[in-house]
């Protein structure tokens, strides 16, 4: 977890790039709602993506664009990955 305040006031904004099947979302929300330092202090849980697919499960309350199909998403960070680290 990540937070630039020292107390989060019960409120979490929850961020991924791409919901895609809606686990990740899913599984996220069960784990912060069980997990002992905050469980018990969460007022709110907003979920925020860049990218929906049609087949995702969970419903983002802040969404950037809802794919009408699902296609492969490839992120602009993803030419790094193959880079040797002197291409970089």
């Amino acid at each position: 977890m990540s937070s630039i305040a020292p107390n989060m006031g019960g409120k979490i904004l929850l961020c991924d790039d791409l919901s895609d099947t809606g686990i990740t979302f899913n599984k996220s929300i069960d784990w912060l709602k069980k997990y002992e330092p905050i469980k018990d202090k969460i007022e709110d849980i907003k979920t925020a993506t860049l990218f929906k697919k049609k087949k995702s499960t969970f419903e983002p309350d802040f969404c950037a664009k809802k794919l009408p199909d699902n296609p492969w998403i490839v992120q602009p960070f993803e030419i790094y990955e193959e880079l040797r680290i002197e291409k970089i």
